[in-house]
């Protein structure tokens, strides 16, 4: 018997590794519950130097320390591809990878099984093949950028470089086929539907969760500075001369990024009301409304007293998996069992029903 369990063993992971070569050819999921064809980037184009007079204007959001990308770039074809399978022109989007992926399960059990309204148009962009063969399995819709295929690891300030850069200039594609993105963290956690309360704010072009970073400019403007927990972009005029703006700057932090060019946009704020909404206006031919959402809504120093109060729970927590894990165990939002990923590669569920069977039972 153990002889046989350690054959079977032995062919499964076999199995598991010439699927997760084969993957290498295959760079997006359709949403249905297969994999489709699509080639995945050449390496040689990954690792090519371009210089700065070589990159499109308008898709290179960081051309300082980026690869050139063009639209005959693989993986920008595979998110097109992607998109083009929504219903509707908005999406949502987030990013994962291995070490995270146990915290986006639980982000798609609270948003796509537990919601009232379960979100849906749900793009994630995985960094690596064992996520994205993992999530495509699922039936859930991935595209597979690998890291290096935007920025080269010597342009790398910090080791999240490649996630924010990444999902600034997934954002900007989007916004440039008239998409609206609405971004989240995997930590994020969705309480109530939170459309109605955008909807409020049809008027701004970016709607976001409030936060106090960078520091230096929360101090200067006084008021919240946007945060990319939550974060929701519209495609218009004013986000062409946002992504123009932001073109010219050279921190590879998103956050960062969006703050330092909306100061620079010469961003003035005013309080909408004692709710601590904020809308920032920048004046000119074409005007960039922005809108912070207070942290009575969307929580960073959240209370479990106020519960009910919150659309989106949002701790403050270390950047590691497992201190975002311990954070959503201790506010009772951590509902995955142990053994959640036992049938991640088996063919019987997917979707919403592989989501339930993950779930810790009630007792």
């Amino acid at each position: 018997m153990a002889r046989s369990k350690t054959g079977s063993c032995i062919i499964y992971a076999v199995l598991i590794i010439a699927t997760g070569a084969l993957l290498y050819t295959f760079g997006h999921c359709a949403v249905n519950y297969a994999a489709t064809q699509i080639n995945a980037p050449d390496r040689e184009e990954v690792n090519k130097q371009v210089s700065l007079r070589e990159a499109p204007d308008w898709l290179n959001i960081s051309p300082s320390h980026t690869q050139l990308v063009t639209m005959d770039t693989q993986w920008v074809r595979d998110v097109k591809h992607a998109v083009e399978q929504l219903a509707g022109r908005q999406v949502t989007l987030l990013v994962s990878n291995n070490k995270y992926l146990d915290v986006l399960v639980n982000w798609l059990v609270h948003s796509v099984l537990f919601a009232f309204q379960p979100v849906n148009n749900i793009l994630i962009i995985s960094f690596d093949t064992f996520t994205h063969l993992a999530l495509c399995h699922k039936g859930f819709l991935s595209v597979y950028i690998p890291k290096y295929s935007i920025m080269q690891s010597r342009n790398f300030s910090s080791r999240f470089s490649h996630i924010w850069i990444t999902r600034l200039t997934v954002m900007r594609l989007l916004n440039h086929w008239n998409y609206s993105v609405l971004l989240f963290d995997s930590d994020a956690i969705l309480l109530k539907d939170i459309r109605p309360l955008l909807d409020r704010f049809d008027d701004s072009d970016i709607i976001s969760s409030s936060g106090r970073y960078p520091f230096l400019i929360h101090h200067e403007w006084g008021v919240p500075t946007v945060c990319m927990g939550v974060f929701l972009i519209k495609n218009s005029a004013a986000t062409e001369l946002f992504w123009y703006v932001m073109r010219s700057l050279s921190t590879t932090d998103d956050q960062a990024r969006v703050n330092r060019a909306l100061d620079n946009m010469g961003i003035q704020w005013k309080l909408l009301n004692d709710e601590k909404y904020y809308q920032g206006i920048t004046h000119g031919p074409t005007s960039l409304r922005v809108t912070t959402l207070p942290t009575s809504l969307i929580c960073r120093n959240c209370k479990e007293s106020l519960f009910d109060n919150y659309y989106v729970w949002h701790l403050h927590a270390k950047k590691e998996g497992s201190a975002k894990r311990d954070q959503l165990a201790a506010s009772g939002l951590w509902i995955l069992q142990d053994d959640w990923n036992r049938t991640l590669w088996d063919t019987q569920t997917g979707g919403k029903r592989w989501l339930f069977s993950i779930i810790k039972q009630k007792t």
